[in-house]
């Protein structure tokens, strides 16, 4: 697509968006299932993204091996957290989903386990 096309798709959005009669922000806890929910999954994605072991900036240029180089570290940060702040298992799925990245083992509890006591 031209930049010319994306700019006006952008304008387009913008526009219909100001003719909206209410406050879609309302709509956002209802998407999440309450408003309980919406601020914990806020919270899990805070922690992700302050955490610098879920950095994603380089990992379109890793080859196959750096990428599950890569990802160890980051299930064994996972199992941390997940025991540290005793995360359900829907919040727990949240956050697999929220990290967007390689994971090249099951997400069952031992296979975390056993790649945690690897590292």
């Amino acid at each position: 697509m031209s930049s010319s096309t994306e700019n006006q798709q952008h304008l387009d959005i913008t526009a219909e968006r100001a003719k909206c009669t209410f406050n879609p922000s309302l709509l956002t806890p209802l998407f999440y299932g309450g408003e309980d929910t919406m601020t914990q999954l806020k919270k899990i994605e805070a922690m992700i993204d302050a955490d610098p072991v879920f950095d994603r900036d380089d990992r379109y240029f890793l080859g196959r091996t750096e990428r599950f180089q890569r990802a160890l570290p980051m299930v064994k940060r996972y199992v941390e957290l997940r025991n540290k702040h005793g995360l359900t298992p829907e919040e727990a799925a949240y956050f697999k989903v929220y990290i967007d990245d390689y994971i090249p083992v099951s997400w069952t509890p031992l296979s975390l386990t056993l790649v945690a006591l690897m590292l």
